[in-house]
């Protein structure tokens, strides 16, 4: 059985967070994704999450299911918010 995740940053005001990213910040993202995802032995999905939280200045809540050191020190090494929720 296959489980899809998802995972959802959480910004302070979702509406200054919401604008699209521009094409000149995506290589910045995805060069940091990297470093995540070989610092803190993360998925693509949680190097994606991670760099997002980072570059939006948001928290993260992931479901308990898929919550793991990984994803967790990923996120809270810069010092963002990492919470877990149920179904």
């Amino acid at each position: 059985m296959t489980t899809s995740t998802l995972v959802v940053p959480i910004a302070e005001d979702w509406r200054e967070s919401s604008g699209a990213i521009s094409s000149s910040v995506r290589p910045a993202i995805a060069y940091r994704m990297a470093e995540i995802a070989d610092a803190h032995r993360v998925s693509t999905l949680g190097a994606e999450a991670a760099a997002a939280v980072e570059h939006l200045g948001a928290g993260l809540c992931v479901w308990e299911g898929d919550a793991g050191p990984g994803i967790r020190n990923a996120v809270t090494a810069p010092g963002a918010h990492y919470q877990t929720g149920t179904r």
